[in-house]
C-alpha cells in the first residue's frame, strides 16, 4: 500500500511534504495559535526559497526527530540558517513507515507497540519539551522526523493533549497524514480503530493512536502528567502552554 502524503502550498507556508500548523485546534482555553508550532517531514528537498519561506512564517527553532543514520543520509538545511536554533532528539532511531523496512505485516498492534517505544523514551521526551520552552515568545518550533507522520505525529499528540485538544481531534490531526479530510471523517464516524484491518491502512494508523493516547491517559492521568514524569518542568510545561495559546 502506498500510504498518501499530505502537501500543504498556497499561503505563507512552503510547499512541502506534510507542513502543517498546529493552530485552530480547539482547547477549553480557546484555540491553539497559529505561527508557533508547524509539523512537517523532513526537509532536505523543500529549496532555498522553501527555507527562507519558513523563516519567514517566524520559524526559529528546528526540533529533528530523526536518528544518527537518517540524519547523516539527509542533513536538515533549515539547521544551518543563521538564527534557527537546532536540536537533534531522535524519539525512535529509525523511519518507522519507510516502505524498505521488512515488518511483520499479521502481527497485531506493531506499530502501536513502537509508538509506546516512543512514549518510553522519557529522555527523549524531556529534551524535546526543554528545546520548545526555549523558543522566544511569538516565534514558532518546527518539529519533523522523515514522513512527519510517527514521530511527528507523536509529539503533536503530546502538544495538543497538554493543552487538552479533544481525543477526537487528536486522532483528525494524526489521521491527516494518511487520508484526505473525506476518508478522515469517515474513519471517524466508523469508529472502528480496527487491528485486523490491511497494513498502514487508515483504520490502523486510527487504532494505533487511540492506542497510544489512550495508554497515556490511562497509565498517568492526563498528557500533562505524563510529562512531568519524564522530567518536563511544571515551568517549561507553562511556557509550552503559553506559547500554543497565549496568555
Amino acid at each position: 500500500m502506498t500510504v498518501r502524503m499530505v502537501r500543504r502550498s498556497g499561503g505563507d507556508l512552503p510547499s512541502g511534504v506534510n507542513i502543517r500548523d498546529l493552530g485552530g485546534w480547539s482547547t477549553p482555553n480557546g484555540p491553539i495559535r497559529h505561527h508557533r508550532f508547524l509539523r512537517s517531514a523532513s526537509l532536505e528537498d523543500i529549496g532555498h526559497a522553501g527555507i527562507r519561506q519558513l523563516v519567514s512564517y517566524g520559524v526559529t527553532c528546528d526540533l529533528d526527530l530523526r536518528g544518527s543514520s537518517e540524519l547523516r543520509g539527509w542533513p536538515d538545511p533549515l539547521g544551518r540558517v543563521p538564527g534557527v536554533h537546532y536540536l537533534n532528539v531522535p524519539l525512535f532511531d529509525v523511519n518507522v513507515s519507510d516502505p524498505l523496512l521488512s515488518r511483520p505485516d499479521d502481527e497485531d498492534d506493531y506499530y502501536a507497540a513502537i509508538y509506546l517505544d516512543m512514549i518510553a523514551n522519557r529522555e527523549a521526551v524531556r529534551r524535546m519539551f526543554a528545546f520548545m520552552a526555549s523558543a522566544r515568545e511569538g516565534s514558532c518550533v518546527l518539529f519533523h522526523c522523515s514522513a512527519g507522520m510517527d514521530r511527528t505525529g507523536v509529539t503533536a499528540m503530546l502538544l495538543e493533549g497538554l493543552v487538552d485538544v479533544s481525543r477526537d481531534d487528536i486522532i483528525r490531526d494524526y489521521l491527516g497524514s494518511f487520508g484526505t479530510r473525506k476518508e478522515v471523517e469517515e474513519e471517524l464516524v466508523r469508529g472502528s480503530a480496527d487491528t485486523s484491518s490491511p497494513f498502514l491502512s487508515l483504520p490502523m494508523r486510527h487504532h494505533t493512536i487511540a492506542a497510544t493516547y489512550d495508554r497515556v491517559n490511562e497509565v498517568y492521568g492526563s498528557v500533562s502528567a505524563y510529562l512531568l514524569d519524564c522530567g518536563v518542568t511544571k515551568a517549561q510545561l507553562r511556557v509550552v502552554t503559553r506559547h500554543l495559546l497565549g496568555e
